[in-house]
């Protein structure tokens, strides 16, 4: 097809030295495919128009050309090699009509040529083939129609075998789908069952745990109750003590009151009966004008006898009084002091005890944790079991698949060939 392009319609632009006119067969003859010759070259008609400035020049001419080796075109091709049949023996001539026109460029001629015909027949040369050629009806073609013939009937055979294997291969292949699928099934019911076992087994820890905590505290509160109850009752029988000695001492002190306020009568019942005897005597010694200046004298000396009596009184109650208070204040600092005591050691043991249950708590924590890991561990084993089996399923499957789908590829390939080349053996050797 290039070829015909290139005859019907040739425009080249060849530059030669500037002369008086174009030489345009010489032209015409460089510008023809490589396996074409010029035989002759006529120039019908010719003429010059445009200016001496701008010169321009009109051919019309016959060529006759013929090829320098035989001529082929392709016709078909069996196992990789064309064939080929000669449309134009070498050396036919064929008569080419055609046009020039010529015009001087910056100094140079440019030819172009507008071909009105082309040679009867487009073709190419042997060497213009890259890949393996045979002529028809050469001794290389017939061989190569008995070497096809042969190979057809190989590739008929190994299609019926292929279709056969490709049945059987299906025919495995569903069996094999449904052994992997029964696999598949019993497996999932078995991971089902262990986790549904795990779940349980996972609910009964966690009640342990639980269980386990719970008793630990309640131990520990226990110990608690028992370790606070014995600070308890030394508590309570050192503050019983120290009420029995305030009970004592309140006592004494409410007994020397007491004995003060005797005392305090008894002096001054004396005072006063003392100093009425003796007024009494006065009354019966004494004229009544000396009477009641010496009645005054006494009665200033029972008042004075009873302030220096209450003055005394008052001292020792004072004295009394603040050995009370320093009794009383001893004893809230002793109750202060118990009270301390037992907080601390209240204290003390509630720390320890929480430290205790803390450990514990730790421990079973742990141990929950190690029995849950270890559960887990089992679970994960069935996980991966099972996904490793459904892994092995679908690999199984996969390279069954892809093996039938490899000979179906491989089927409809040699399928397509013999059509193929029963098609073109057809074409070639219809009768035979």
């Amino acid at each position: 097809m290039r070829n015909y392009l290139k005859w019907q319609l040739i425009l080249l632009f060849l530059i030669q030295g500037c002369s008086d006119a174009p030489n345009i067969k010489e032209q015409y003859a460089k510008d023809l495919p490589a396996h074409w010759q010029l035989e002759s070259f006529k120039i019908e008609a010719e003429e010059q128009r445009g200016t001496k400035v701008d010169p321009v020049f009109e051919y019309r001419f016959i060529a006759e050309v013929s090829p320098k080796e035989h001529l082929h075109q392709r016709v078909g091709r069996l196992m990789d090699t064309d064939i080929v049949s000669v449309v134009v023996k070498k050396g036919t001539e064929s008569k080419l009509h055609g046009k020039a026109h010529a015009r001087m460029y910056q100094g140079e001629w440019q030819t172009q040529f507008n071909m009105e015909s082309s040679p009867p027949a487009d073709g190419s040369p042997l060497s213009a083939y890259k890949d393996k050629v045979v002529v028809q009806g050469s001794s290389d073609y017939k061989k190569l129609i008995k070497t096809t013939r042969q190979q057809l009937e190989k590739l008929e055979q190994q299609i019926l075998q292929d279709d056969q294997r490709f049945q059987q291969g299906l025919t495995e292949y569903n069996t094999l789908s449904q052994e992997l699928a029964e696999k598949s099934r019993l497996s999932s019911e078995q991971l089902n069952k262990q986790q549904q076992d795990y779940q349980q087994q996972r609910n009964v820890l966690y009640s342990q745990s639980r269980a386990q905590s719970q008793d630990a505290q309640q131990q520990l509160q226990a110990q608690r109750q028992q370790q606070t109850g014995v600070f308890k009752q030394q508590y309570d029988a050192a503050v019983a003590e120290a009420d029995k000695e305030h009970r004592l001492k309140t006592a004494e002190f409410s007994a020397e009151k007491t004995k003060l306020r005797q005392w305090r009568d008894t002096e001054r019942t004396a005072a006063r009966s003392s100093n009425n005897a003796e007024a009494e005597a006065a009354r019966k010694s004494m004229a009544r004008a000396d009477y009641t200046v010496h009645k005054a004298r006494l009665d200033e000396q029972l008042r004075s006898k009873n302030q220096e009596i209450e003055q005394s009184y008052n001292q020792q109650l004072a004295q009394v009084q603040a050995r009370e208070a320093e009794h009383n204040n001893n004893r809230r600092d002793k109750l202060a002091a118990l009270n301390t005591e037992y907080r601390s050691q209240v204290d003390n043991i509630s720390q320890q005890l929480a430290a205790q249950g803390s450990a514990q708590n730790a421990e079973l924590n742990s141990s929950q944790k190690q029995q849950q890991e270890d559960l887990d561990k089992v679970l994960t084993s069935a996980r991966n079991s099972h996904q490793a089996l459904q892994n092995n399923n679908n690999q199984q499957l996969t390279a069954k698949r892809q093996e039938l789908d490899k000979l179906q590829r491989d089927m409809a390939a040699n399928r397509s060939s013999y059509a193929q080349q029963a098609r073109v053996l057809q074409l070639l050797e219809p009768d035979t």
